[in-house]
């Protein structure tokens, strides 16, 4: 049995890590990826110092959140970035059946077929604030890392083509009793395949030798009884 594929999970934590890193080396974030995944007390309390540090810097420091908007997440606290899968739609290509892959290093074929439909995947990023310098900055981050199209790599992946990602919609979410600037920006990532590949036969023998001369008949002459 195949593995599930989540590439709209992957493509999502791409986004979301891409924008991360840059805010790492802005300066508005600690890298707690140097704490591993069980941080000790002293690494905790290491990273309330760093973001207490930045504070003092930078005036504000700025959170990563992927998934959810804030605005599910009770009260709201800026600046913050928000990635979440917003939907998906139908592509504009499909997939022929019975494709020939080459498992490479095995001298042998592989026969199988993709989804026979692509899918269109719509992702939000959310810029939430509460002044017009925290606004600026947060768009700063995300038109440095998307713009309005680019590619992006595959996080964990740097051996995969990166995606093609573009700008296809904004609105805003503003709250005034909150005190708060939500701006919304959707990304299509167009037609990509959402399942994995289905191999129906993985040992088809590599062709070695097509020949197409025909020999000349031979002429024995001519034979009396």
């Amino acid at each position: 049995m195949q593995e599930l594929r989540f590439l709209d999970r992957l493509i999502l934590r791409s986004i979301f890590h891409k924008l991360r890193q840059y805010t790492i080396d802005l300066g508005y974030f600690p890298d707690i990826s140097q704490y591993g995944d069980n941080p000790t007390p002293a690494q905790i309390a290491d990273y309330k110092a760093q973001l207490l540090q930045i504070k003092n810097d930078k005036g504000f420091y700025i959170e990563l959140f992927s998934e959810s908007s804030s605005r599910h997440k009770g009260e709201k606290e800026c600046p913050r970035i928000v990635v979440s899968l917003d939907r998906s739609f139908n592509g504009e290509i499909g997939a022929p059946p019975n494709q020939i892959i080459k498992n490479e290093g095995l001298g042998t074929y592989s026969k199988g077929a993709l989804p026979g439909q692509s899918a269109n995947i719509i992702v939000a990023v959310y810029l939430i604030s509460h002044n017009s310098e925290q606004t600026y900055i947060l768009n700063g981050i995300k038109d440095n890392v998307i713009g309005e199209r680019n590619y992006i790599s595959f996080y964990g992946l740097p051996e995969n083509d990166p995606f093609y990602i573009y700008r296809t919609g904004y609105y805003n979410l503003d709250d005034p009793t909150e005190n708060t600037t939500e701006r919304g920006y959707l990304y299509t990532v167009p037609d990509a395949f959402l399942g994995d590949m289905v191999i129906y036969d993985d040992n088809i023998p590599a062709i070695k030798e097509i020949k197409v001369d025909i020999p000349e008949p031979k002429d024995d002459g001519l034979i009396i009884p």
